[in-house]
């Protein structure tokens, strides 16, 4: 039988570094998937946030463009929620509009703008920097401002405000 010697200057990893080091991965992995899933979570979290806001905005320029075109107001169903308005639409002869919120929808004319609303509210002022909006329409007022609150899928509203001056008044 041969003897088995060992030289001293054999180079080969210990038991000891070999698990070192995989300790060292096992910690360098949980952070780097930890720094993943919190990017991942911020792009789905913006996603989200651009899908509300874009429905925002496609429903508040419709609004927009209905209401700067409104030749009068009914006063007796004007609200905080609704408003009927006469209006001139590629034609001389006015047409009666009804916007309004229904559950959590926003309609005109019975059609959906948005949905998902958690709230819309609108106030009329006499002039665009009115401080003191009211809640009905007057035979002063001059300018609407509307507000509406959407809930994202998440859960988190967010709001938007905008002013109309109606050009047939």
């Amino acid at each position: 039988m041969k003897n088995k010697t060992y030289i001293a200057d054999e180079k080969a990893f210990t038991l000891i570094e070999i698990v070192v080091t995989i300790v060292i991965m096992g910690i360098v992995s949980v952070f780097a998937g930890y720094g993943i899933t919190q990017v991942t979570s911020g792009y789905v979290y913006a996603k989200v946030n651009a899908e509300t806001q874009q429905k925002a905005l496609l429903a508040m320029n419709r609004i927009e463009r209905e209401l700067i075109i409104l030749s009068s107001v009914t006063t007796t169903s004007s609200s905080p929620t609704s408003i009927t308005y006469t209006s001139y639409k590629q034609s001389a002869t006015s047409t009666s509009h009804i916007l309004a919120i229904l559950g959590t929808t926003i309609t005109l004319d019975g059609d959906t703008l948005v949905d998902l609303v958690d709230s819309f509210t609108l106030s009329y002022l006499n002039t665009y920097d009115d401080a003191s909006p009211s809640q009905t329409w007057t035979s002063t007022s001059k300018v609407i401002q509307y507000t509406i609150s959407l809930k994202d899928k998440n859960g988190n509203t967010t709001s938007f405000t905008n002013r109309v001056v109606p050009r047939g008044l």
